[in-house]
């Protein structure tokens, strides 16, 4: 299990290379929830998304959009989803129910590239 480190270098810009030929045979129907702000689009999301016949679109399959692949087939993704919910508090950002102390406001980049760097060390 695992990736070995020569794989490392052919990784390059997109570390998901190696694992796209996966993707050939899926098929999917993307569906686009649009509406006006307040206008119940968050809720309807929620409850497709809570179906479990939906998957749902994340900030983290946005930002992290050039490895989902690898961090699944690592088993990394809960720890690769952790640091990016870190990563927003550490800068202030916040979902609606989340609550960010002046402190956590105050840490740096560094700190999350870091640990970032945690989720390949053992490959």
């Amino acid at each position: 299990m695992g990736i070995s480190r020569s794989k490392e270098k052919t990784w390059g810009i997109n570390p998901d290379n190696e694992f796209i030929q996966e993707l050939q045979q899926v098929t999917f129907q993307p569906v686009f929830i649009l509406g006006l702000h307040c206008s119940g689009t968050s809720i309807h999301y929620k409850m497709l998304t809570e179906t479990g016949n939906f998957n749902p679109v994340t900030a983290y399959h946005l930002i992290n959009y050039n490895e989902l692949l690898l961090t699944h087939h690592l088993k990394k993704e809960e720890f690769a989803k952790q640091l990016l919910t870190e990563s927003f508090r550490e800068k202030g950002l916040q979902d609606r129910g989340i609550w960010v102390s002046s402190q956590q406001k105050n840490r740096s980049d560094v700190h999350y590239q870091k640990k970032r760097c945690a989720l390949y060390r053992d490959v």
